[in-house]
Formats: C-alpha cells, structure tokens, sequence
C-alpha cells in the first residue's frame, strides 16, 4: 500500500510541474502576444502591411488564446490595415469576426470597431441601400 502512494505522488508531483509548465508557457506567450499586438498598434499608420502581417500572427493562435480581447485587438487591427491599404472585403470580415467575439467589457475596443466599420461604409458610400 505504501510503494501504490508513494508511486501516486511521484506521478502527482510530475503532473503538478507539467501544469504550471504548461501555465509559464501561456504566460510567456501572452506576453509576446502583448508585445506584438503593441508593435502592431504602434506602426499601423506608418506601415500597415506590417501591422497586417503582425496582427495575423496573433491571429494564427486563435484556438489557444485565452483572452479573447487579444485576439479582438488583432482582428480589429487587421481590418483597419487592409482598410489602409484598399482591401475593404478582408477589413470588413475582419471587423465583423471583432465585433463578435468583443468582450462586453471592452466598450471603447467595441466603439472603435463599429467606428471602423462605420468609417469604411463611408469611404464606400455603401450606406444608402
């Protein structure tokens, strides 16, 4: 009985390290998420093929992320990219997937969204029918 629990917590301490592992990790990554997804904001007027390209590498983590704000930032900072650089259609769809998925909390993240999106169907004077 005794060597079944001392087997038991040997395998309950490597799961326990394999866990907070796993929890450093998703730390780590979050914070590189972050400092991408700040890079992004920062050079989206001066370079938006840039921000385009960094916002997607926060996108590809879709089914990982945890924080779904990162990743409404990210899409939203997509959208607003190709809508610089003339793809209305990418920024659109873009928005939209931003705006689904927005947390309630997030109300100025949310306004600027439905502003972008406001701001495209302006610029495409697509508002009248």
């Amino acid at each position: 009985m005794r060597k079944l629990y001392l087997h038991f917590l040997s395998l309950s301490a490597t799961l326990y390290l394999l866990m907070m592992t796993s929890v450093a990790y998703a730390q780590i990554s979050s914070l590189k998420l972050d400092s991408i997804l700040l890079q992004s904001k920062n050079i989206l007027q001066a370079n938006p093929q840039e921000a385009l390209r960094k916002s997607k590498m926060i996108m590809d983590y879709r089914d990982s992320l945890l924080n779904t704000e990162i990743l409404t930032e990210a899409l939203f900072i997509y959208g607003r990219a190709a809508s610089y650089l003339g793809d209305f259609d990418t920024a659109m769809l873009s928005l939209f997937d931003a705006m689904l998925i927005c947390p309630s909390a997030s109300q100025g993240l949310k306004a600027d969204i439905y502003m972008e999106i406001s701001d495209i169907y302006n610029r495409l004077k697509d508002y009248n029918g």
